[in-house]
């Protein structure tokens, strides 16, 4: 990110893994520490596990769509429509990629050593799946990412916007797997 509390993010999943929820979770979150927030979505066919991109900036931007070669960081939810998104990532920029078994194809590994990316990779559905918990995914990412210090805030600031965020029917399974994606993160370093 150029200055604190500022940055441009790309959110890339399928429909189902909660991509839109996650976008606003940081929204809340962002808006909550007075941050300037811009945000706009793009779906395929969502609804039968289609592509689904979330566009989030932090900051004083004038457009919510983040360009190519733009995005300070690419959160994956699913790895094969991280692939497609790699070009939105700037060179020195960073992604998180949840993928089958924590595993990357060689030629992204590859390309993301050239462009000076830093990479994490977890499998957070083998995560999420211990507790049965698949919709949650989304909230283990987040958690993984703002531990990692990549989000504009702190993860005990979206920790806390987390515990509030949603149905309370639905909050319990989000707070293990926030919690969850912070510790895995913390196990990283």
């Amino acid at each position: 990110m150029s200055d604190q509390g500022m940055g441009q993010y790309l959110i890339a999943g399928v429909g189902g893994q909660g991509v839109v929820t996650a976008a606003s979770v940081l929204s809340r979150a962002a808006t909550n520490l007075d941050f300037r927030v811009l945000g706009s979505e793009t779906h395929g066919m969502s609804q039968r596990g289609g592509s689904v991109v979330s566009h989030w900036k932090v900051g004083e931007f004038a457009a919510p769509l983040v360009r190519k070669g733009a995005a300070d960081v690419l959160l994956a939810f699913n790895d094969v429509e991280g692939y497609r998104n790699l070009d939105f990532v700037r060179p020195g920029g960073r992604a998180v990629f949840n993928a089958p078994d924590a595993k990357l194809r060689p030629e992204v590994v590859a390309y993301f050593e050239q462009q000076g990316i830093e990479c994490r990779v977890i499998d957070a559905l083998a995560e999420v799946a211990t507790k049965r918990w698949y919709k949650s995914l989304n909230q283990l990412m987040l958690g993984h990412a703002a531990a990692l210090g990549w989000l504009p805030f702190g993860h005990e600031d979206l920790g806390a916007t987390v515990a509030a965020f949603g149905k309370p029917p639905f909050r319990e399974a989000n707070v293990w797997a926030y919690g969850r994606g912070v510790e895995m993160a913390k196990e990283e370093a």
